[in-house]
């Protein structure tokens, strides 16, 4: 079990993943996926480690294939 702001760092990564998929500007695979592993885990990473044993980074992609998915995307990461 990890802290609760380490919770809240997870929903709020969650949440810029599912911002910059929506945006107005088409995005590409290397984009999302740059910005899933270098920016948001390595965020979540640096300030909260005890996430990464419990909050597989597996889970996070899967939301965000799951997003991509739903907005019409035609690829995963």
């Amino acid at each position: 079990m990890y802290s609760k702001a380490g919770e809240l760092a997870c929903r709020n990564g969650v949440k810029k993943i599912y911002k910059k998929i929506e945006g107005a500007k088409r995005i590409t695979q290397h984009e999302i996926e740059c910005f899933v592993t270098d920016i948001v885990m390595a965020n979540i990473n640096k300030k909260h480690g005890e996430v990464w044993d419990t909050e597989p980074y597996w889970h996070i992609r899967s939301l965000t294939n799951k997003k991509l998915s739903e907005v019409g995307y035609g690829f995963t990461i």
